[in-house]
């Protein structure tokens, strides 16, 4: 008899344990898992992508003494020399005057080759910006050369009116072509030139398939470059 009450107490004092415990601790919801098929991936909301343009992830050059900035390639090396051809000067405008005195701002090489056996003999390809504050550069800035008579055409850079004038030159089996850009800012003259420069010399061993081609290509690649310039103001 005495075994029988002892197990109901021990019984009565579980039930009364039980009890505080759910009294004590509230239940815990249950999480739902989904399960993953075998084989099958997961995907997450598709995010905004920014758009690509030409010049995504090319270098800035920033000349804040000008107020000025544009963009090139990663693979060019600004250069603050301007390079010498026979039609070529290393003025600071391709098509100057005689006692200019502008100032060489910087270069950008986009390809440049020299050989002595195959066609082209040489080539450049680059964009070249010259600024001067001389009062005549200024007030001739957006007409033609005097040695040169062109007309030209307005082209919007970034909000910039520019004038577009036509460069163009041959003589002793050498070439020499491109645009000046040019434009009055600040009371100085801007020129920012898309230019090529090479020998169009071949002989019969001269392989020319496809190069006219690429190197036409590196020349156009010049334009995409200067229409990254703007004024920072």
């Amino acid at each position: 008899m005495g075994d029988i009450k002892t197990r109901w107490l021990v019984f009565l004092l579980v039930i009364i344990m039980v009890g505080v415990i759910f009294w004590a601790f509230p239940s815990i919801p249950a999480v739902k898992f989904t399960p993953i098929e075998s084989g099958k991936e997961t995907t997450s909301t598709p995010q905004a992508v920014a758009t690509t343009t030409p010049e995504a992830g090319w270098n800035i050059y920033k000349n804040t003494g000008y107020g000025f900035e544009i963009r090139y390639p990663q693979e060019i090396l600004p250069d603050t020399t301007f390079k010498r051809f026979y039609l070529l000067s290393d003025s600071w405008r391709a098509d100057d005057v005689p006692d200019s005195t502008g100032t060489l701002i910087a270069a950008f090489p986009i390809y440049r080759t020299e050989s002595t056996s195959t066609y082209p003999r040489y080539f450049s390809a680059e964009v070249r910006i010259g600024v001067s504050v001389n009062s005549r550069d200024v007030s001739s800035c957006t007409s033609s050369s005097p040695y040169v008579n062109v007309s030209s055409t307005e082209a919007i850079i970034n909000g910039t009116t520019f004038y577009k004038f036509p460069i163009k030159n041959a003589a002793m089996m050498q070439y020499l072509g491109g645009e000046s850009f040019r434009t009055v800012h600040d009371g100085m003259c801007f020129a920012v030139e898309q230019l090529r420069v090479g020998s169009n010399y071949r002989d019969t061993t001269s392989s020319v398939e496809n190069v006219d081609e690429a190197l036409r290509t590196y020349f156009d690649r010049g334009l995409d470059i200067v229409k990254t310039f703007r004024f920072l103001d």
